[in-house]
């Protein structure tokens, strides 16, 4: 769960063009920063450990894997799409990412 925690961060932060922030030295994490005013968590209940990730790969993996549309369009627009060697897939992406990006949600 750390690892999904900490790669959808990472990932956010990529897309975004934010630079990933330094790691903080295991003996420098304040153990009980999270932690709510009714815990009972002591010293010796909580363990730091690090936690690696390869954001690339969990984003291929996880993030950037296809999703399955289906689509009507008219036929002759299908008829001379496929004539031009058109892939619709392809042509899909680059308009969903134009318009994305004009609604600043990309």
């Amino acid at each position: 769960m750390a690892i999904d925690c900490l790669a959808g961060y990472l990932y956010e932060l990529k897309q975004s063009g934010e630079p990933f922030p330094e790691p903080t030295p295991q003996n420098k994490v304040n153990v009980k920063a999270e932690a709510d005013e009714d815990d009972d968590y002591t010293g010796e209940d909580i363990t730091v450990t690090m936690v690696n990730v390869d954001v690339d790969e969990y984003a291929k993996k996880y993030f950037n894997k296809s999703v399955k549309k289906t689509l009507s369009i008219p036929r002759w627009m299908n008829d001379k799409a496929v004539s031009a060697w058109i892939i619709f897939s392809q042509v899909l992406q680059n308009v969903l990412k134009a318009e994305l990006s004009m609604r600043n949600l990309l």
